[in-house]
């Protein structure tokens, strides 16, 4: 994706209808750079737990991935929904 140069407010998700997990978010603000970026997102299976990562990787070589990642624990089955989001700050 390509991306303007300014100051985003960017995080990771995760919805579920278990009652431990609810809806809750993990956000940090990222100055970016105006390049194409790369947005992946990962889920990770442990013992016991799941690591979600996301990462913001620009194709300018020069500049560092940005990563955001959180632990998310579910200790009983159900639908979750998980993912990131990247929203423009005024």
């Amino acid at each position: 994706m390509t991306m303007r140069e300014g100051e985003y407010a960017w995080g990771a998700y995760c919805h579920s209808e278990l009652p431990e997990v609810s809806l809750s978010y993990k956000f940090r603000d990222i100055a970016l750079g105006a390049s194409s970026y790369t947005w992946t997102d990962c889920l990770k299976p442990m013992n016991g737990y799941y690591i979600h990562t996301s990462q913001l990787d620009p194709d300018n070589p020069a500049w560092h991935t940005a990563t955001v990642s959180r632990n998310l624990r579910l200790t009983n089955s159900g639908r979750t929904a998980w993912g990131s989001i990247l929203y423009g700050q005024s």
